[in-house]
């Protein structure tokens, strides 16, 4: 039996922001990250990690090259295509959580599986075994503000989890947080991996990236280093 193909793959993939004066954020990455790994992406403020990620994510398309996701080319995928893949396949966890403060744990972490087409009775249910998951039980009908940090990445973490996606996303998800919240926030992420979750962890910090099985370090818009899954 042949081995699987890469999960994500790029090649060639530049973005440009126009203006009066252009921005390159990212020129000539050729990536492949394949199912079930960790990786960490550092690098220096503007050197790309974020606009990689959103990349990766299909939260924003390359100026130029190729991204295919499962073997598919998402490039040329329209907006409601896009969106479709980002709910089905990706899961989202970002350094200033993006919950509605209007809405409880319980109804933010069901938001994903509205635009799923999921019925009010299988959203509730499935948003309390996330939460339950992540260790929340007690929290479902608080909100936002009257939730610590590291109470509203688990529940961040939670929304990212509750359809199963094949992908984590993870953009400095211990940023904002404490050093215990931050290592629970991180314990959780390894657990998905232990279970089979591709992740992958922008971050600044190198501690964290030293627990990653790879690590992909950009300069001003290009991979200078991939240790390629080396330490897996």
């Amino acid at each position: 039996m042949s081995a699987p193909g890469p999960l994500l793959r790029l090649r060639d993939v530049g973005k440009t922001y126009p203006g009066a004066v252009p921005v390159a954020a990212l020129a000539d990455i050729q990536l492949e990250v394949n199912p079930g790994e960790f990786t960490a992406v550092m690098g220096p403020s503007g050197s790309g990690k974020s606009t990689l990620l959103h990349i990766l994510g299909c939260l924003d398309r390359p100026s130029r090259g190729e991204y295919h996701l499962s073997g598919r080319a998402v490039g040329s995928l329209g907006d409601a295509d896009l969106a479709a893949v980002r709910n089905r396949h990706i899961g989202f966890v970002f350094q200033s959580f993006h919950l509605l403060p209007r809405l409880t744990a319980l109804e933010n972490v069901g938001q994903p599986l509205i635009y799923a087409g999921a019925g009010p009775a299988e959203r509730r249910r499935r948003a309390l075994a996330a939460l339950d998951e992540v260790g929340l039980t007690a929290r479902v009908h608080h909100r936002p503000p009257q939730l610590s940090g590291g109470e509203r990445q688990r529940v961040a973490i939670a929304r990212a989890i509750i359809n199963r996606p094949a992908i984590i996303l993870a953009d400095e998800p211990t940023g904002n947080l404490d050093s215990r919240s931050g290592s629970e926030v991180m314990g959780m992420l390894f657990r998905l991996h232990r279970s089979g979750t591709t992740v992958i962890l922008v971050t600044h910090n190198a501690n964290l990236a030293e627990q990653a099985g790879r690590l992909i370090r950009m300069h001003d818009g290009r991979v200078v280093e991939d240790t390629g899954g080396a330490r897996q």
